[in-house]
């Protein structure tokens, strides 16, 4: 498994100095070719339940984002975006 954030932009978002920041979680499932879509997809909706159950106060995850499946000599994978919305003081 492969994780990457990307930040997409940040503003203030009140007149106390707060800030919103944009961005993405961005994770790439890997598995053996012969171990099948289904045990990726397995670990994606695992994933995906993590996130949701991530939320709170300073941190909101968008929904996710499956991307096309990535096929190599002996690898198997799909990417999962997740966007999000962090608020700092």
């Amino acid at each position: 498994m492969n994780v990457e954030i990307e930040y997409a932009g940040a503003e203030l978002s009140d007149f106390s100095g707060g800030v919103r920041i944009d961005g993405e979680v961005v994770c790439e499932v890997w598995s053996e070719r012969r171990a099948g879509d289904d045990r990726v997809r397995d670990l994606v909706d695992a994933l995906v339940t993590l996130f949701k159950s991530g939320d709170g106060s300073g941190v909101q995850f968008l929904a996710p984002r499956p991307g096309a499946p990535a096929v190599s000599d002996v690898w198997y994978g799909r990417g999962l975006r997740v966007p999000f919305v962090r608020w700092e003081a």
